[in-house]
């Protein structure tokens, strides 16, 4: 995670829940992107956490930004194996037909069945 992060980044990347709605409380910038282009959402799916991942995004946050690489934080968490945050994501209608750079999606970069099960039933919806 190059770059540096906000105090919302940091406290997404830690999974600090009451930090985050603090922040928010605050009026902090939600879309503000570190070094690589990640945001708050990329960092609470980093640290698994889904309360944050839901709060970040029940407050207007973009589920959808893609990173400097065209990364979103569904298609990490897809292909770091990251079962239930692709599932939250999905919940809260993150879009499964971005795709990276190279034009692969979270369904091409899905690193177990269980998460291509999750991904299938959202693209054949």
């Amino acid at each position: 995670m190059q770059g540096t992060l906000t105090p919302l980044m940091d406290a997404c990347r830690k999974g600090d829940l009451k930090a985050v709605q603090a922040l928010i409380a605050q009026g902090v910038d939600l879309e503000a992107r570190n070094g690589d282009g990640n945001t708050a959402v990329w960092l609470a799916c980093y640290s698994d956490s889904l309360d944050v991942i839901t709060t970040l995004a029940n407050h207007g946050a973009n589920l959808d930004n893609g990173n400097n690489d065209g990364v979103t934080a569904l298609i990490y968490a897809a292909s770091a194996g990251k079962e239930l945050v692709v599932k939250r994501l999905l919940e809260l209608g993150a879009d499964v037909s971005l795709e990276i750079h190279d034009g692969f999606s979270a369904l091409d970069l899905a690193a177990s069945y269980p998460i291509v099960k999750l991904l299938r039933k959202v693209v054949n919806a």
